[in-house]
């Protein structure tokens, strides 16, 4: 090994000469680009359980948040960008946006997230017509 670092002395003494030597450093952080919530509804249903990992594509975000807040019961984390809960039973919400942002000291990427939080709609099960 002594050989190979004595090797490696004189290069970099060379490549210092020639003013063209750059040190080692580790690889710089990527910016993430873009975040998805796979298997995520357009309408929740209440007292459900969920469990959503974010699939990312670039550089890992190390903080997430969301604006507005969450339906209650359910939570992001700021680490990880999951979002976890169960529903509240007998609580419904409107359709709304969410915006999930993930960040990085490289950079930003955002997710828009659009859902309710309702019973099922249907037709009624016994259909009654009025007669005059």
């Amino acid at each position: 090994w002594s050989h190979l670092a004595a090797i490696v002395g004189i290069v970099e003494s060379v490549l210092k000469d020639r003013g063209t030597f750059k040190p080692w450093t580790p690889p710089s952080v990527q910016a993430p680009m873009r975040i998805t919530y796979k298997g995520m509804r357009r309408r929740l249903s209440p007292g459900r359980s969920m469990s959503l990992k974010p699939e990312i594509e670039g550089g890992q975000p190390n903080n997430f948040t969301v604006a507005p807040s969450l339906p209650a019961m359910l939570v992001l984390s700021s680490q990880t960008g999951m979002i976890k809960g169960t529903l509240a039973g007998g609580i419904c919400h409107a359709e709304a946006t969410y915006l999930v942002t993930g960040s990085n000291d490289a950079g930003v990427a955002k997710t828009e997230l659009v859902f309710s939080v309702g019973e099922k709609v249907g037709p009624p099960m016994t259909p009654s017509y009025h007669q005059p």
